[in-house]
């Protein structure tokens, strides 16, 4: 496994500048080591009010299981709020989203998920001046993250907000959409 996630965390998306581009911390080494006195970055108390509170328990828990192995927990700020973050990425994937697929999705004959159509026609009002201006808080938040990450050896933040349904729950929607 920590060959795996060496090799995979040195694999950046050919197609993508943006993952391209970005600086590869090689975590192998971590793997090797004992957790014991490491720095992980946790999410900042003024950050936790976006997550669900299921998550949040669970999250929780999991930073207790850090603790009582030794690692111990930086609480400090992070340099771009997740809502901000998410702001930025949002419209970036409605922009790009649009490029590549908008004439697909214009289809109004085809069936789509409306909150996918939506969010990727969302992407046809974004100017050519406001993709830039996306583009460059992009870079301006990467280069700012980076720089906290000086202060800790991992992150350790939950990976989504909100709990994923269950899968008999998806199993039920995707029947009742299929059955009309």
């Amino acid at each position: 496994l920590a060959q795996a996630l060496d090799i995979a965390a040195q694999i950046a998306d050919a197609l993508d500048a943006a993952s391209h581009a970005a600086p590869v911390r090689k975590i192998g080494p971590l793997l090797d080591q004992p957790v014991s006195g490491m720095r992980a970055w946790v999410l900042p108390e003024e950050e936790r009010a976006a997550v669900n509170t299921e998550v949040l328990a669970i999250y929780d828990r999991a930073l207790q299981a850090f603790q009582d192995m030794g690692v111990m927990l930086v609480r400090m700020p992070l340099p771009t709020p997740l809502t901000e973050a998410m702001q930025i990425a949002g419209e970036l994937m409605s922009a790009e989203g649009y490029a590549s697929l908008g004439a697909l999705f214009e289809q109004e004959q085809l069936e789509f998920d409306p909150h996918v159509r939506r969010r990727i026609l969302l992407g046809r009002d974004i100017s050519a001046a406001r993709y830039q201006a996306l583009l460059a808080a992009r870079t301006r938040a990467q280069a700012a993250m980076q720089q906290s990450m000086a202060a800790a050896d991992v992150c350790i933040f939950p990976t989504n907000a909100i709990a994923a349904i269950p899968v008999a729950a998806a199993r039920t929607c995707s029947s009742a959409a299929a059955n009309g």
